[in-house]
């Protein structure tokens, strides 16, 4: 019983294996049937393919192991017709790109170019400086009651005075002030004085006159100023303007030495009146040595002051200090200088 089951078995066995055969030799085109197949050691292809030989890195080869049956496409040619780039390795269906290292271009510095403003107004003469010796306030022929309050700019002379007079139109004078400012020798201040000063009328015509000397007690600058005293009323005030140098010496200089016996003087002048200019050499004793006069035409157009110049004749043994004036004496009833400037040279035979 036994070995009738175990043929039974087997033949059962014999069977299916058979028509498992048969059923796959019949099976549907189309059909896939996995296989397994070991490869033949003596159909390995190895090809290997090296980076271009100018790239300084190590060359990695590459194993393809041809498997029975397949074809081994190999990669595309490598354009060798660009130059190869250091660290760039090519792969396939991919062209490297080439750029190239810009040079430095040298520019040239960007240059600046004036662009010219509007053509100037060209002035005859330079703008003139002020007046080392001015009344800023009150004004010419201002009407001032008692006390006379005014405003001025001066230059102390070497004793660091400044002189102040005001006199009546009968030539007297009223009043006199000495104004120490000692500490401000040689250098342009501002002051403001007041002074007090009775009439025997109602009004009066009167002359302010601000000035300076130098150690020898010769005037250094000189300015002065029309007003009308009122002993009752009120104050009326006019403005004064601006007020110029009135003298302007271009030659000589200051402390210039003069040798010949002809000091040539050139300059500028800006008159106060229709007076001339009055040309004086004064010595450290108060002496005159040489005097001149010269008329000189108010400025016309747009000129502030009229050029002029003067030969002035002198005559010294040995050489001398003196001081050069150009001053312009009153045209009205109350005499006296009403403008002065100077300079101090020295003169030689």
């Amino acid at each position: 019983m036994p070995k009738y089951r175990l043929l039974l078995i087997w033949g059962a066995s014999v069977v299916f294996i058979l028509l498992l055969a048969g059923g796959c030799q019949n099976a549907a085109p189309g059909t896939t049937i996995p296989v397994v197949t070991q490869p033949n050691p003596l159909l390995t292809d190895t090809i290997t393919l090296s980076a271009q030989e100018s790239n300084p890195q190590p060359t990695e080869d590459i194993n393809i192991t041809q498997v029975p049956g397949t074809e081994i496409t190999p990669p595309p040619p490598t354009d060798t017709s660009q130059p190869s780039q250091p660290g760039l390795t090519p792969s396939p269906g991919f062209t490297p790109t080439i750029s190239t290292t810009p040079t430095k271009t040298r520019f040239a510095l960007p240059t600046w170019t004036r662009i010219p403003s509007a053509t100037p107004k060209i002035s005859p003469t330079p703008t003139p400086p002020p007046a080392a010796m001015r009344i800023l306030r009150p004004g010419p022929y201002s009407k001032i009651t008692s006390p006379l309050s005014f405003e001025a700019g001066a230059v102390p002379g070497d004793d660091g005075l400044v002189l102040v007079d005001l006199i009546g139109e009968d030539g007297r004078t009223i009043i006199r002030q000495r104004l120490d400012f000692s500490e401000y020798i040689g250098r342009s201040i501002g002051i403001a004085p007041s002074l007090e000063f009775t009439i025997s009328g109602v009004a009066e015509t009167a002359r302010l006159v601000l000035s300076s000397e130098d150690k020898f007690g010769r005037k250094m600058a000189l300015a002065s100023e029309e007003l009308v005293l009122l002993s009752i009323g009120d104050n009326q005030f006019f403005q004064a303007g601006y007020q110029p140098a009135p003298y302007i010496l271009k030659s000589p200089v200051q402390d210039e030495i003069i040798k010949g016996g002809i000091l040539k003087v050139s300059g500028l002048a800006r008159p106060v009146n229709l007076n001339p200019l009055i040309f004086e050499l004064i010595d450290e004793k108060g002496q005159v040595l040489a005097a001149a006069q010269l008329k000189v035409a108010l400025p016309g157009g747009d000129q502030s002051h009229t050029p002029f110049s003067i030969d002035i004749p002198y005559q010294v043994s040995i050489q001398t200090r003196v001081r050069l004036t150009v001053r312009q004496a009153s045209d009205d009833r109350i005499p006296g200088t009403i403008a002065l400037w100077s300079i101090a040279i020295l003169l030689l035979p």
